[in-house]
């Protein structure tokens, strides 16, 4: 699957959406082995940093793990309630990350009409003193 731009969803959360999706269907098994995060970025059409922040997503909630020097892996299931609902410190950490992109975009709106007014006094004509 590559993702798709028209999806509003982050990249990182389609592959991580997809990595999960595979998980509960059964294509991948527990205790199976995921391939390199420079191979997931080639699967699914993404930079290596993406696919790894994918992998680091489901890290986070428990569904994978990672062994020093031997890759990272599928974890078994607890239960179908368990894995259905991502931790606490993941949704709070998705809620500061929305919190510092409404606060990114708000200063980008602003720095955008200090440069259109820069661009103006720059561009008009100059009177000449008599």
């Amino acid at each position: 699957m590559k993702v798709r731009d028209e999806d509003p969803r982050p990249r990182y959360v389609q592959v991580a959406d997809d990595l999960r999706h595979s998980i509960t269907t059964g294509a991948l098994t527990a205790g199976e082995k995921l391939p390199a995060a420079r191979e997931l970025a080639e699967e699914y059409g993404v930079a290596p940093m993406t696919a790894q922040k994918a992998v680091d997503v489901l890290k986070s909630e428990g569904v994978l793990y990672g062994a020093v020097g031997r890759g990272t892996f599928v974890r078994a299931a607890a239960s179908s309630d368990d894995s259905a609902e991502p931790s606490a410190d993941f949704t709070a950490l998705m809620a500061e990350i929305e919190q510092l992109r409404a606060a990114v975009r708000e200063q980008m709106g602003q720095l955008d009409q200090r440069l259109t007014k820069l661009e103006d006094e720059v561009h008009r004509p100059r009177q000449q003193d008599s």
